[in-house]
């Protein structure tokens, strides 16, 4: 076990999901008003004052990120031989 838990890093990250299929207007414009409230001072401090580390991204870097995530954890999963019982 001890081999995998080098390739699993403890971050912690958030992001705004919508179901498949909305359409990519509402998309940007959720995407657009998170970016403007990540630029809110007070809300960036409160962020801060948690451990927080506000980044945003594009919805393409984003789902690029959450794309790669699955299949790094994937690989773990399967080379550890992990099933659900």
């Amino acid at each position: 076990m001890a081999a995998f838990t080098k390739q699993i890093h403890p971050d912690a990250y958030q992001g705004i999901a919508v179901p498949t299929g909305t359409p990519d207007g509402i998309i940007q414009r959720l995407n657009d008003a998170i970016h403007v409230s990540l630029n809110d001072e007070n809300l960036l401090q409160q962020l801060q004052n948690q451990g927080a580390q506000p980044l945003g991204s594009s919805v393409e870097d984003y789902n690029q990120y959450m794309r790669d995530e699955v299949e790094r954890f994937g690989k773990i999963i399967k080379e550890a031989g992990v099933q659900i019982d």
